[in-house]
Parts: C-alpha cells; sequence; structure tokens
C-alpha cells in the first residue's frame, strides 16, 4: 500500500507543484510587465 502511495503519489505531487510554482511566477511576471507598461502608458 506504501509502494502504492509512492509510485503514483510522488509524480503526481511533483506534477501539483510545478504547476503551482509556475502559475505563481507567471502570475507575478504578469503583474511585474503588465503594471510596469501601465506605469509607464496609463491607457486603461
Amino acid at each position: 500500500m506504501i509502494g502504492y502511495l509512492l509510485y503514483y503519489g510522488v509524480p503526481v505531487l511533483v506534477i501539483v507543484v510545478t504547476l503551482v510554482v509556475g502559475f505563481l511566477g507567471w502570475r507575478f511576471y504578469v503583474r511585474e510587465v503588465v503594471r510596469g507598461n501601465d506605469t509607464e502608458e496609463p491607457t486603461t
């Protein structure tokens, strides 16, 4: 049972962590770029 959980749980955990970190990094990147451009060109 433990081996089954490790065999299927670890890859899923790695994928979830990668998606969460990537999503947070993408949000931070978009926030910096979009707001940086908005301060230069306040058209919105």
